[in-house]
């Protein structure tokens, strides 16, 4: 009986030193922005875009510009407000220093900033045949 125990034990434990295993490396592989220069920055961005899946780049993409338009002045504290651009993506690494995708999308999401995305789409055969005058 006392064996029966001590396997049982012995399972317990094994099941859950996999768990805090688990738990505790959850973010141990995330890659994370470094943002102590503009070539940490630029590495650690190309890494992070390569971990991800293309719907997660188009979603990180997006999420920078939202957090890139929150940095840049508005309009009416321009001279020129037919000339604002958004600021380059490394002047904000700082603020993205040490964050993770998610952390990144989390942020654009607090910025409550909108954009405006147009989508351009390949015309139709139809349409094509249309303009050859077929």
């Amino acid at each position: 009986m006392a064996r029966v125990s001590l396997m049982r034990f012995a399972k317990v434990c094994g099941l859950a030193g996999v768990v805090v295993s688990l738990l505790c490396g959850c973010g141990a592989d995330v890659t994370r922005i470094d943002g102590s220069s503009d070539v940490a920055f630029r590495a650690s961005h190309a890494k992070l875009m390569q971990a991800l899946t293309q719907p997660q780049q188009v979603q990180l993409v997006l999420a920078e510009q939202i957090i890139r338009a929150a940095a840049t002045a508005r309009p009416s504290q321009v001279a020129n407000p037919g000339s604002a651009e958004l600021v380059p993506l490394e002047a904000v690494r700082s603020e993205l220093n040490g964050m993770s995708f998610n952390d990144i999308v989390e942020l654009s999401r607090s910025k409550h900033i909108t954009l405006k995305v147009g989508f351009v789409s390949e015309p139709s055969n139809n349409a094509l045949e249309r303009e050859r005058g077929q």
